[in-house]
């Protein structure tokens, strides 16, 4: 059956305002010095750049990329390598402006992005190797697929072998008890990511686990070798078949296989050598060995080849990242010193933090550019609160301030914390109270178990399988947004159901006397317990198809059952005529008509309206699921979809954290901020404990030393390297990097309390006056914080009008309104 008819793509689902990618702001003009100069006029051989935070790496090579682009270079010969997909979009998006944003005459387009993550070039290889052999196209294994699979196989493990799984599987007996747990299924999978990064199949890890007597390495390699035969039957369906595919890989085995196919096929390497080249990596200290492989293949025939990093920024080492990346091939070292981001406040308190760091640090030295107007000199605030609350109440005190008093955008702060779980929830509340819009991460939940999502699934689930929905799930379904029903309505409806079906037979009441007799149950209990099969009957036969009956109840009655009963029909229709999940889905939600009232809720804004944003992009998720699994199934029907989605219990890939929220303050974690840079950066939550967070990270399957035994560190068993320090030494180099996002305003906080302590890293940021034994800790009352806000409101109303300044008109303006609030 053809596709129904809709716009073209799931982004289609609503033109929310809030959807609508908002126009870059061109950034001024950097003054490059004689090290910047020299990256510039780069023409042959390979070349590292190495600078701290703010210093125009990655400015630098765009300036580069498009000036030789803009002399006649073909833009297909030059391939641009970043570690993150946000990353990606970002350099395409101001590359893009570069070339052709000022009017130039430069018109050639190019048939492959420019700008491409390492696992999306390792993809296309492997596409091209596939189609010179007339094999299947590769599939990405996404993670949450492959926890399924792993969490799967362990449930067979922890069975054995009376009951049909696995004898003799090697696990140590301290061990078995953690088989069935969440956090082991995650543990081994991070094993296995951290194996095939680092170029280790399932021989090499049993004979380094049966070398080195680790008994947990040994069994993970024979289970590793079950996992890849589990993934290749699942990938076997005929080479003729419609929907053959070649075994799906997970994200370290993708580069691995991009490898052997290079390797295995000279033609293509030399076709991919002859296409590339001209090489640039951006942040080359997240790559891991297998991408440092790669990077080395492109890189060795390359006309030229730039690679931009810093070891001191490198803390995805917990994802397999070597800060060796830096060196994946011999080259020159430029040395970039001049800070083109920071205020002198903010950059000399950089330079405390950096003074700590582990190694020599290259580019530690920063400086102000040559040339350049002196500029405000910024501040550095450091408090101490004795409460979270209170901590939370100043970090939007002092956001309201800026952007009241000084003009600051509210897309031009950021909120960073080392922990979504433990510290965002606090300081949204205290944000939102305090009148400060917000642009939160998503919920760490899995698809499925999205708010909205979850309404959708089960009018597929119930439109498949009339016969599993039960009173709870009719329940569900007419008091979720496809019904509406709130209580009231809901009551009238049983009612309205109770009354049809007067003449049933009457429940006869047992004599008074009799103590074995049942209470009476409460009028509430009798309609529900009376009008729960009427509802499952109604929707069971909306389902199969049949009409909806209960004309002769009045419409508003009867106004959530019959909504809800049309998609079941829809669905139930769609499906039993052999329509794929994503057309089923489709028809659903065109019919439910939430698309139109979300998108007038999230243009209204304010908390209803961040509230349908997420939803949105909760239901763009679950379209681009939809789709995913069509393409790789073709033949499969919906059932085979929400058993697909069920399976998962990890937040799958969504679209949300790429929508942009508008005018909001940014709340991130300190590693999604890497790359980035606002005005005013707060960094709440600075406690022992939590920042730096020292608990060993992959203690129990030895995550940790099988890194360190592969690159040479260490022994198993030989304790000759202290645990702590690379933990203590990254988590410092978090730090950094959350403070370096500044360029004018860094506000530092931490609670102290009688079980939270702040951090050994605010000495470090701001070391305390020898006459001062200790921090003060803050405690602002509320009057003496109003008092100074209006205070300060009222000097930026009177500031002295320069002449026709808009920046200052603006100030005042706001200023002015503010204050009439207060």
């Amino acid at each position: 059956m053809s596709r129904p008819d809709r716009p073209a793509g799931a982004a289609a689902l609503a033109l929310a305002p809030g959807l609508v990618r908002r126009p870059r702001v061109a950034p001024g003009e950097l003054v490059w010095d004689d090290a910047a100069r020299r990256v510039l006029g780069h023409a042959s051989g390979p070349l590292r750049v190495v600078g701290g935070p703010g210093t125009g790496k990655t400015t630098l090579l765009l300036t580069s990329i498009a000036a030789r682009i803009k002399a006649g270079a073909d833009p297909e010969r030059t391939l641009v390598l970043v570690g993150s997909r946000q990353a990606a979009g970002d350099l395409r998006e101001r590359l893009g402006e570069m070339i052709h944003g000022d009017g130039g005459e430069v018109e050639r387009t190019s048939r492959e992005p420019l700008v491409r993550t390492v696992h999306s070039y390792a993809f296309g290889v492997l596409r091209l190797h596939a189609a010179r052999n007339s094999d299947p196209p590769p599939r990405l294994l996404a993670s949450a697929e492959q926890d399924a699979v792993v969490r799967d196989l362990l449930a067979g493990e922890i069975a054995g072998p009376d009951h049909g799984g696995v004898a003799h599987s090697g696990w140590p007996v301290r061990l078995r008890p953690a088989l069935g747990l969440p956090g082991f299924a995650a543990e081994l999978r991070e094993l296995l990511l951290r194996a095939a990064e680092r170029g280790l199949g399932p021989d090499e890890l049993t004979e380094l686990g049966t070398r080195h007597d680790v008994a947990e390495w040994a069994a993970s390699g024979r289970f590793f070798r079950t996992y890849e035969h589990v993934i290749l039957l699942r990938g076997a369906a005929g080479r003729g078949a419609p929907q053959a595919t070649a075994p799906a890989l997970d994200a370290a085995e993708l580069v691995s296989a991009a490898l052997d196919a290079l390797a295995s096929d000279p033609e293509l390497l030399a076709a991919e050598r002859e296409r590339v080249r001209h090489l640039v990596v951006d942040d080359a200290q997240d790559l891991d060995p297998q991408q440092m492989e790669l990077v080395r293949a492109l890189g060795a025939t390359a006309s030229s080849v730039l690679l931009a990093g810093d070891r001191d920024q490198a803390v995805l080492t917990f994802r397999g990242a070597d800060p060796d990346g830096l060196r994946a091939v011999d080259a020159e070292t430029v040395v970039l010193t001049a800070d083109h981001r920071s205020a002198p406040t903010v950059r000399a308190a950089a330079t405390r933090l950096a003074a700590r760091l582990p190694g020599s640090g290259e580019g530690r030295g920063r400086s102000a550019p040559p040339g350049e107007p002196d500029g405000p000199e910024g501040s550095v605030l450091v408090r101490v609160f004795g409460s979270a609350a209170q901590e939370a109440g100043w970090v939007a005190d002092q956001l309201r301030r800026a952007h009241l008093t000084q003009g600051v955008p509210w897309s031009r702060m950021a909120v960073l914390a080392r922990s979504t779980r433990l510290s965002l929830p606090t300081l949204r509340r205290a944000l939102l109270a305090a009148g400060v819009p917000v642009a939160a991460p998503p919920d760490e939940l899995p698809l499925a178990r999205q708010p909205a999502v979850v309404p959708l699934l089960m009018v597929l689930r119930c439109a498949t399988r009339p016969d599993e929905l039960d009173a709870d799930a009719a329940t569900a379904l007419l008091t979720s947004p496809l019904g509406s029903a709130d209580p009231m309505r809901l009551r009238r409806l049983r009612r309205g159901l109770l009354r049809l079906h007067a003449g049933s037979r009457p429940t006869a009441s047992a004599p008074a006397s009799d103590p074995d007799a049942e209470q009476p149950q409460r009028p509430v209990d009798v309609e529900r317990s009376g009008s729960d099969p009427l509802l499952v009957e109604a929707l069971q036969s909306a389902a199969h198809g049949r009409p909806d009956p209960l004309v002769a109840l009045p419409p508003q009655e009867t106004a959530p059952l019959r909504r809800v009963g049309t998609l079941l029909a829809v669905a139930g229709d769609a499906a039993r005529d052999g329509e794929s999940a994503e057309e089923v889905l489709w028809r659903v939600w065109q019919a439910c008509g939430l698309g139109p009232r979300w998108s007038e809720a999230s243009a209204r804004g304010g908390p209803v309206g961040a509230a349908a944003d997420r939803d949105l992009d909760a239901v763009l998720a679950l379209f681009d699921a939809a789709a995913r699994h069509t393409d790789r199934l073709p033949g499969a029907g919906v059932a085979s979809f929400l058993e697909y989605l069920a399976d998962q219990q990890l937040p799958s890939d969504t679209l949300a954290p790429r929508a942009p929220r508008g005018e909001a303050v940014a709340l991130l974690t300190a590693h999604a901020a890497r790359g980035r840079e606002w005005d005013v950066v707060a960094v709440p939550g600075v406690q022992e404990g939590s920042w730096p967070d020292l608990r060993l990270r992959g203690s129990l399957l030895g995550n940790e030393r099988l890194v360190d035994l592969v690159a040479g560190v260490a022994e198993p068993g030989r304790e000759t390297v202290s645990r702590l320090a690379p933990l203590l030494a990254e988590e410092r180099r978090l730090f950094y990097v959350a403070c370096t996002r500044a360029r004018h305003t860094l506000l530092v906080s931490a609670v102290q309390g009688d079980d939270e302590q702040p951090s050994r890293f605010l000495d470090e940021l701001d070391p305390v006056p020898a006459t001062q034994a200790d921090r003060p800790v803050h405690r602002p009352g509320r009057s003496l914080v109003l008092a100074e806000l209006v205070g300060e409101l009222r000097r930026a109303v009177c500031e002295p009008d320069t002449g026709d300044d808009p920046a200052v008109a603006e100030r005042r303006r706001r200023a002015a309104v503010q204050l009439a609030r207060l």
